[in-house]
């Protein structure tokens, strides 16, 4: 209930370079404001999703050309394919395809191999998705595929900063293998001024709801992927990230966080072993969840209609 509110409250405070993980088909899209956002790269594990979102980004041109506002044509987007667990998630915006420019005004040098069906596919984890902008007709094959060597949107291709000023992330911790893992590259490519901007559904404070949730979670898993009895604020707590605001709503099962970076001293002096640890433990929690997957039975199943009634989807 609200989530759509909450979802333009928090893309309203996205500003600078941004990072949207785990983007989906691109439901904040409509949200971010030009005034503000000075580029967009949009990442997600789904290349299907990923097209998905392009179609939205294509559609929003009606809008522009009605005269009704619109980020789209103002700010330069990309879209890449990626894991952002990876631990080389420093290395994914290292060679850019297509000669896009740093944030010093540095030409990176186009990366990547085509697959042999015609399609650029770049050799780092993250893997450009972008709209062709030329003149030439793309053939029915290519135009079904996503590319790295083509602009995404009428505006030049963004320029990549060392780190963004700010990540934004909408349900992405249930879904991820090791959400502290994501949580600690988040904070390696957001600047140390910048936000971690979080909207995210997991626990509830009422252990009945929580009973339920625990209950039925395994079919859930199955129909979505999607682990909703996690503890998020338990999660946050384990990464360190400093928590600038924290709202919950729906019976507490939605988070709305605002996180800034620890300073590098601080995690300097923590050392690789204590992040070391966190990496281990939050691997174990996704273990324990595939147990339970293995032996939970077949017919353990959550009504689907939860999703909607406590504004999670």
């Amino acid at each position: 209930m609200g989530v759509k509110r909450r979802r333009k409250r928090l893309a309203a405070l996205a500003k600078g370079h941004v990072l949207e993980s785990a983007v989906g088909t691109g439901r904040n899209l409509a949200y971010y404001s030009p005034d503000r956002v000075s580029s967009l790269t949009l990442v997600d594990l789904s290349r299907p999703m990923l097209l998905e979102c392009r179609r939205k980004w294509e559609d929003m041109q009606d809008d522009v050309d009605k005269g009704k506002g619109g980020i789209r044509g103002k700010v330069p987007v990309r879209l890449l394919v990626g894991d952002l667990e990876s631990e080389d998630v420093l290395d994914m915006l290292g060679p850019l395809p297509g000669g896009l420019k740093d944030g010093n005004g540095t030409a990176k040098s186009e990366g990547g191999d085509g697959d042999g069906n015609g399609n650029g596919i770049g050799t780092n984890a993250l893997q450009e998705a972008a709209v062709t902008t030329s003149s030439s007709s793309p053939s029915s094959s290519s135009s079904q595929n996503l590319s790295s060597s083509t602009s995404l949107s009428h505006s030049s291709a963004p320029p990549v900063p060392q780190r963004f000023d700010c990540i934004v992330q909408t349900m992405g911790l249930c879904s991820a293998s090791n959400p502290i893992q994501l949580l600690h590259n988040l904070e390696r490519l957001v600047n140390p001024s910048g936000q971690i901007l979080l909207l995210e559904h997991g626990r509830s404070q009422y252990e009945w709801l929580n009973a339920l949730l625990d209950r039925t979670v395994l079919g859930h898993v199955r129909m979505y992927g999607c682990w909703w009895n996690r503890d998020i604020r338990g999660i946050v707590e384990r990464s360190g990230l400093r928590v600038e605001r924290l709202e919950t709503s729906n019976l507490g099962t939605t988070y709305f966080m605002v996180l800034r970076p620890r300073p590098e001293s601080e995690r300097e002096v923590e050392g690789d072993g204590k992040r070391k640890e966190e990496m281990r433990r939050g691997g174990l929690v996704r273990r324990r969840e595939e147990d339970v997957m293995d032996d939970g039975p077949e017919s353990a199943r959550g009504p689907s209609g939860w999703t909607s009634w406590l504004g999670w989807r």
